[in-house]
């Protein structure tokens, strides 16, 4: 389900990409414009939050990030191989803002363009989902399609969950 955010996204998008198309002018023949819509829908579904819609590691530069983002780069090189092998990435660091939850934005995003399903919740998220569908059918069906069967899971916030049943 998209919220009010999304929703008003959609449209905005549709409009700077489809109907003001340079090339089709919102014609609807086949054009790149709407590839990019798609894609952008496809970040939108994978519920990665708008402000990390348009993550990119060459935009990282921090010196406490670089280790991170140098791994983070190796897995992409060969992002079909872990798909294959269903080998994951674990981002980790004890403290607040290095990046963590946009590199693995990056990874998602990366995922998308290689065809690939991806979801992005919090821990919080998924424990909701899963416990919400001991006695909901529907629901248990939704965590089942988000979080079991996509392609590329993200988890955030992990260590704020952790530490506060501390």
């Amino acid at each position: 389900m998209l919220d009010e955010q999304d929703r008003k996204a959609l449209i905005f998008l549709r409009k700077s990409l489809i109907d003001n198309c340079a090339v089709c002018k919102g014609s609807g023949v086949p054009c790149e414009c709407r590839d990019k819509y798609e894609f952008e829908v496809r970040k939108i579904l994978a519920h990665i939050p708008h402000r990390y819609r348009f993550a990119d590691l060459t935009t990282i530069e921090s010196k406490e990030s670089l280790t991170a983002k140098n791994a983070v780069q190796q897995y992409l090189e060969k992002i079909d191989e872990h798909k294959k092998n269903g080998t994951g990435l674990f981002l980790w660091s004890e403290e607040k803002g290095t990046a963590k939850t946009y590199m693995g934005s990056c990874v998602l995003i990366n995922a998308l363009r290689h065809g690939y399903t991806c979801y992005f919740t919090s821990l919080d998220e998924c424990v909701a989902l899963i416990t919400s569908g001991w006695f909901d059918a529907d629901k248990r069906a939704e965590f089942e399609q988000k979080i079991l069967e996509s392609d590329f899971l993200l988890v955030d916030d992990v260590g704020d969950a952790c530490s506060e049943s501390k």
